[in-house]
């Protein structure tokens, strides 16, 4: 989930960077409320946002809504005030990533920002826009331009 926290841990603590970048990153954890979907694809989640109780169905794992919201890049920017795309702020995301709430979140964040689609088309080269590592190496010069831009805009004070 790196691209998630970057964003998150970039948007709770501004003060400490000065570019930010997410590929396939999930920018709205709320909508991974679906017990099930939690307990059986991603349980990890539960551990970091709420009680994943062992051997127990997915009705005995509970989520915390609190630290949910406290932690949902979406509400970040909306508790921020933001509005319309920082230029600091770089993301994309495949047309196929693995679990659809990538996609669905990423397009929660783009409406809130006012953006169109970040989403990438399949491509021969880009691993048809999975949820993988070719995709993500298609996208990576595009994500260090970004930096790049930043940087040479506003440069690191010593």
């Amino acid at each position: 989930m790196g691209g998630f926290g970057a964003i998150k841990l970039g948007l709770k603590y501004p003060h400490l960077f000065q570019s930010l970048s997410s590929q396939s990153g999930l920018l709205d954890i709320e909508l991974l409320r679906d017990r099930h979907m939690l307990k059986m694809v991603m349980p990890e989640f539960l551990e970091v946002f709420g009680c994943l109780e062992p051997q127990k169905l997915p009705s005995g794992s509970s989520l915390d809504l609190k630290h949910i919201q406290e932690n949902n890049p979406l509400t970040l920017i909306k508790r921020m005030g933001i509005s319309q795309l920082p230029y600091w702020l770089y993301f994309d995301y495949g047309q196929k990533e693995a679990f659809e709430g990538i996609a669905k979140g990423n397009q929660n964040f783009e409406k809130a920002l006012k953006e169109v689609s970040h989403q990438i088309p399949v491509e021969p080269f880009n691993g048809k826009s999975k949820h993988n590592n070719q995709f993500w190496r298609s996208r990576s010069g595009n994500m260090l331009r970004h930096h790049s831009d930043v940087f040479q805009k506003n440069p690191v004070e010593k």
